[in-house]
């Protein structure tokens, strides 16, 4: 009688353990499932996030080529317009807006080339009002003193502090990764900095303006 009791104790107890592997395993199969049917929704936002980012780049990719279009065709009429003026006015006609255009980038010889500005610009400059040309000789007068700084310095002691800062980043290459782009920027502003100087003493020397004070000492050539 023993005997039968141990065996049927040792029957309930495997079957037991039998009860909580199978519960056990429904419970791993009901996670794994759960699991399985979030990521199935999770995917689909996923790929929503995905296809609004994308059309979000490509419509600011379009802008931005849109602006730059605009750009490109403003700079174009404002060239047009000079060159009219220069050599057929005829044809020419006043715009405050192009005029404006010109007179903001006078000293930028990447809108403003250097024919552009020589043959054409600094002979309209002299004959634009008279609070238009204070207006830009004023700016002329502040490029040339950020150079030359109440006469202490010359614009060949500028560009040398400049090519001074590019020179050491340059030999640094071999050390480090090449900051090119700093490099690059510097290149940049050595070659803005010559222009635009050169630029706002000329027309403080050719464009009639109401010279003051240090002003009037910026229209003499160095």
């Amino acid at each position: 009688a023993r005997g039968g009791g141990g065996s049927g104790s040792g029957r309930s107890a495997s079957g037991a353990m039998a009860a909580k592997d199978k519960a056990e395993s429904r419970k791993r199969d009901s996670e794994a499932v759960k699991e399985q049917q979030q990521q199935e929704e999770e995917e689909p936002s996923t790929k929503t996030r995905a296809a609004k980012r994308a059309k979000r780049e490509a419509r600011e990719a379009t802008k931005a080529k849109e602006e730059a279009l605009a750009r490109k065709a403003k700079q174009q009429a404002a060239l047009d317009y000079l060159r009219l003026w220069k050599d057929d006015k005829d044809n020419w006609k006043f715009k405050t807006l192009l005029e404006k255009w010109v007179v903001r980038n006078a000293f930028d010889r990447k809108l403003l080339p250097k024919t552009a500005f020589g043959q054409h610009f600094v002979p309209y400059a002299k004959s634009m009002g008279r609070g238009v040309r204070n207006r830009l000789c004023k700016a002329a007068h502040e490029i040339v003193e950020s150079v030359e700084q109440g006469g202490q310095h010359t614009l060949q002691d500028r560009i040398a502090a400049l090519e001074a800062e590019r020179d050491k980043l340059m030999a640094g290459e071999a050390e480090a990764d090449a900051p090119a782009d700093k490099i690059l920027a510097l290149e940049q502003e050595i070659k803005m900095t010559r222009a635009s100087y050169k630029r706002a003493k000329t027309l403080l020397a050719e464009v009639p303006h109401d010279a003051q004070g240090a002003e009037a000492a910026a229209v003499t050539e160095a």
